[in-house]
């Protein structure tokens, strides 16, 4: 099938545009060179239920190398996510239900290390063996470079594993009726035949940041293979909108987010729209504060948010009365926003 036929089946089967369409069949293709690449991104397909994200998966599983599923859910551990990746490694990770893993950070810092192949791909692990003379520090390591699909209900929250993945946002669509392809129709899908091409001149340079172009490469390279210059215009404009959003320094927005939520809640617990001098004294709920940053991250994770705030500097996060609350004080709270440059009239 060509990939014009085949970018045709996936607008059928959940609404995406043929250019779109076509991120996701050269994102397949380029699965099938990752003995010779050294940069994967990760595929992201995102949407809401009814939106046809898993027949799209069911289609990109039938097309990419090697596929390899994993199913995530409430109560996975470490070590069972870490162990299907590294049986994953120089295949394609197919990734269901990627919402369901306990600790979203942990996620997607795995995803990251799956993205390069010189630099990341290596995951050590240190733990104690028990030996004839004692106990030990041993430290094993598992690489687990490879190519990775993940069916999600949201974008990446680590701003690290969003600039190495590529979203595909599948909006839902009220009232269409899609094309689910059963079994036998999806052996039928192939995909051409096709090769490495290089990466036009018009894509280095003019204020492209070499991350957008680490991210997108290995499809560009193929469609110039391919000839097909009108969708390499459009993807440039893409890697471009890419680029001058890691520039903007967007990808450190949401500590932003989540600070400006901590002093917003203080703020209006003081009933006067400032900090008030002792805030030690009163502990603030940590949904006040997840409520304000789903407002913009709307999957957020409760543990994500405090985990950035432990990152922060605030380490004082307790279970009080079945509840998680955060203590701090006025003057750790000064100085956290000073280090991350954060201003606001109610400090």
């Amino acid at each position: 099938m060509s990939v014009q036929e085949l970018a045709e089946l996936i607008n059928q089967v959940c609404g995406l545009s043929i250019d779109w369409g076509k991120v996701c069949i050269y994102y397949c293709m380029a699965t099938h060179k990752l003995k010779v690449i050294d940069w994967m991104a990760v595929l992201a397909v995102v949407g809401q239920k009814g939106s046809g994200k898993s027949w799209l998966i069911d289609v990109l599983r039938r097309l990419c190398y090697r596929p390899h599923d994993i199913c995530c859910y409430d109560k996975m551990t470490s070590v069972t996510l870490r162990n299907e990746l590294e049986k994953a490694k120089e295949k394609t990770a197919v990734i269901e239900e990627g919402d369901l893993y306990p600790n979203r950070r942990e996620l997607e810092r795995y995803l990251i290390n799956r993205v390069d192949k010189r630099r990341t791909s290596v995951i050590p692990i240190t733990h104690q063996v028990d030996t004839k003379h004692g106990t030990k520090w041993v430290t094993d390591k598992f690489t687990v470079f490879g190519a990775t699909v993940i069916h999600d209900r949201h974008a990446m929250v680590d701003m690290a594993a969003d600039r190495r993945s590529i979203l595909i946002d599948i909006k839902h669509q009220k009232g269409k009726h899609f094309f689910k392809p059963d079994k036998a129709y999806l052996r039928t899908l192939t995909l051409p035949s096709f090769s490495f091409g290089n990466i036009p001149d018009y894509f280095i340079g003019n204020g492209i940041s070499d991350s957008a172009l680490d991210t997108w490469e290995p499809l560009i390279r193929i469609a110039n293979g391919a000839g097909d210059d009108e969708w390499l215009v459009w993807a440039w404009g893409k890697v471009a909108e890419m680029s001058d959003r890691l520039s903007d320094g967007q990808q450190f927005e949401m500590e932003q987010v989540i600070f400006g939520a901590l002093v917003q809640g203080y703020s209006e617990a003081s009933a006067i729209g400032l900090m008030p001098n002792k805030i030690a004294q009163d502990p603030l709920p940590l949904t006040v504060i997840t409520e304000t940053v789903k407002k913009q991250y709307p999957y957020i994770h409760p543990k994500t948010i405090s985990t950035e705030l432990r990152k922060m500097g605030i380490h004082n996060i307790r279970n009080i009365g079945g509840v998680s609350k955060v203590i701090t004080t006025i003057e750790e709270m000064k100085k956290i926003a000073k280090e991350i440059s954060y201003q606001d009239d109610k400090l």
